[in-house]
């Protein structure tokens, strides 16, 4: 299979190292802005405690 893209074999095992890297900082990145988002919006709706933040 990947012959028909001119990969040989014996680089499978480095594709998916590269893969797996990336995916773990994309998966980081992906929780880091989600806790963001929540951040944001609650203190849009003005439901932020602050004082939490400070402490």
């Amino acid at each position: 299979m990947l012959g028909a893209y001119g990969i040989p074999a014996s680089y499978t095992a480095l594709a998916g190292t590269i893969i797996m890297f990336c995916d773990f900082f994309m998966t980081a990145c992906n929780i880091s802005i989600r806790h963001l988002e929540l951040i944001l919006q609650a203190l849009h709706w003005k439901k932020l405690d602050k004082e939490k933040f400070i402490s």
